[in-house]
């Protein structure tokens, strides 16, 4: 355990003996200490610590501002974090300490050839996303979804979506290559494709509605609903 005082991040990794110093943020407003693109390279239950004279840890129950699906809360309220890289944030001079981590684009690297990322081991090549949204969303009169995607190499293009529109539900495929990040489900009109597609309310080929942003760095199985 380490004896120079301060703030770590324990478990990473399954290492609960050296733990990771955290620094104080001086560009904050608030007393805050971070640190940034912490990988996790096997699935891990984590707490971070205050190593001072008050001995504190915080845990699940600290994290602050929308907690993303993938993270969950483990045995003795310990984080849960999927394989990716992170960055931590934990403000400590108010009333109630805040802690917030945020998962940050893997670059995914193949350096082995295996077919898988080693960063994330995510399978290399196109990734086929299904993504559910509410039965209404879809007009009984006739449209179109289309996805505006984007990722490390691509700041935003239009994409293909297949869909099925069941009872109480909505379920769209959406097939992107491994390295995009984000992605907006838009619905237009019958007729409208990838490259007519235009982001006009006033055009020709206006769109009727569309989801929030959907982060696709949180698995392959999503939901999503409309802006």
């Amino acid at each position: 355990m380490p004896t120079d005082p301060g703030f770590y991040i324990f478990g990473i990794d399954g290492d609960w003996a050296a733990g990771i110093k955290m620094e104080l943020n001086t560009a904050a407003t608030a007393t805050e200490y971070m640190m940034t693109s912490v990988e996790v390279s096997s699935a891990s239950e984590i707490k971070i610590r205050n190593t001072g004279a008050e001995e504190e840890w915080y845990g699940f129950s600290a994290l602050k501002s929308g907690v993303d699906a993938s993270i969950t809360e483990g045995e003795n309220g310990n984080i849960c974090l999927p394989v990716g890289t992170y960055d931590f944030y934990l403000a400590v001079d108010g009333v109630e300490p805040g802690l917030w981590i945020q998962s940050t684009p893997c670059a995914h690297v193949d350096g082995d050839g295996d077919g898988l990322c080693d960063l994330c081991a995510k399978t290399m090549g196109d990734i086929t996303y299904t993504i559910t949204m509410a039965q209404d969303w879809i007009a009984t009169d006739g449209c179109v979804l289309l996805a505006w995607a984007w990722g490390t190499t691509d700041s935003g293009s239009w994409h293909a979506v297949e869909y099925v529109q069941e009872t109480d539900q909505c379920v769209a495929t959406l097939v992107l290559p491994v390295d995009y990040t984000g992605a907006i489900i838009v619905r237009f009109p019958v007729g409208t494709t990838v490259d007519t597609a235009v982001w006009d309310v006033e055009g020709v080929n206006y769109y009727y509605n569309k989801t929030g942003d959907i982060d696709l760095t949180q698995g392959e199985n999503l939901t999503a609903t409309m802006a």
